[in-house]
């Protein structure tokens, strides 16, 4: 049987009138509007004594709330031995250098091994439930196919906190990347809007109309010219799915490895070293190699650095001898 907190609460009068969900999030700092109406659509949510299932419910002064906060850990979820890079770790968060090819939380075909599952074994369940039962902990991801940092939450404020710095982006994220062609320009911004392809919705793309403001920094940091690609140090201000693939094909610098967004060509001078050198399939030459934040229980100033995984070393490597 789940374990569950029941909390009480009775609408103020300068809450009447105001949205149930909205209501739940500002009365308990752990708990975010998203949160506030999973609960109240999950039937967790109780206004005198009778469930309520819509979210927009406006409240009346006097109103008795009851609230069910079930316990966070995903019991649906198997835990998994699996060796992890601890970058840090104190009761509420954790930063983690993310492998290439790892899966950050299940879905449809990722049941096990991901990094849900070995942060569950690792931290014994103790994880933030507030991106709810498939996704304790996870404040932000990487795709499978992109290494590097990840700062995970441990309990709910964590949680709170930490996607309260991604919101007002003072939680700051740089990659480094190789992309396709000479990029001449020294740095740049790239500033497009970012929405779901309408000829395929596994992936992202620049839009015109709708999607959402993207904003990613970029500067050069060397030049390869006779394989024709740059190594790249790219800033994100906002956090879009694939952000920075999208943003780098959209600019005509496809990333090395990309095989989603990179533009298919008959050759291109990398190709051969990539096969001298077993570049992994899918790879795209992406990692995220430095995170800063304020602690969201201390507010100590936090940065941290992961090294190059061997594959992009060793491509770096290769690429300075040709």
């Amino acid at each position: 049987m789940d374990l569950e907190e029941i909390r009480h609460h009775v609408v103020l009068y300068d809450e009447h009138n105001k949205r149930l969900d909205s209501i739940l999030g500002s009365i308990w700092s752990d708990i975010s509007r998203t949160y506030a109406k999973k609960l109240i659509l999950k039937g967790k949510v109780e206004l005198d004594n009778k469930v309520t299932l819509e979210p927009k419910t406006a409240l009346s002064t006097g109103q008795h709330i009851t609230i069910s906060i079930p316990d966070p850990t995903p019991l649906a979820l198997s835990p998994q031995p699996i060796p992890l890079d601890i970058i840090y770790e104190d009761m509420d968060v954790l930063v983690v250098n993310k492998p290439t090819h790892m899966v950050v939380h299940p879905s449809a075909g990722h049941q096990e091994n991901t990094l849900v599952n070995a942060l569950l074994y690792h931290c014994k369940g103790k994880l933030s439930g507030i991106s709810g039962e498939e996704r304790p902990g996870i404040v932000h991801r990487l795709d499978k196919n992109t290494s590097g940092l990840m700062v995970v939450a441990k309990t709910n404020e964590a949680h709170l906190k930490l996607s309260s710095q991604f919101s007002d982006r003072t939680l700051s994220r740089s990659y480094l990347a190789l992309a396709h062609t000479l990029i001449l320009s020294q740095n740049g911004c790239i500033r497009n809007n970012i929405g779901r392809s309408p000829h395929n919705r596994q992936k992202m793309c620049v839009v015109d109309y709708g999607g959402k403001p993207s904003i990613t920094h970029y500067e050069v940091k060397k030049l390869f010219p006779s394989q024709k690609v740059s190594l790249i140090k790219c800033k994100l201000e906002t956090g879009r799915t694939h952000q920075i693939r999208v943003h780098m094909s959209y600019s005509g610098w496809p990333l090395v490895g990309d095989t989603t967004y990179g533009k298919i060509q008959s050759a291109r001078p990398i190709d051969k070293l990539l096969r001298k050198i077993n570049w992994p399939e899918n790879r795209q030459a992406l990692h995220a190699y430095k995170l800063s934040f304020q602690h969201p229980i201390t507010g100590a100033a936090l940065t941290f650095k992961a090294p190059l995984p061997k594959d992009m070393k060793n491509l770096l490597k290769s690429l300075d001898i040709t």
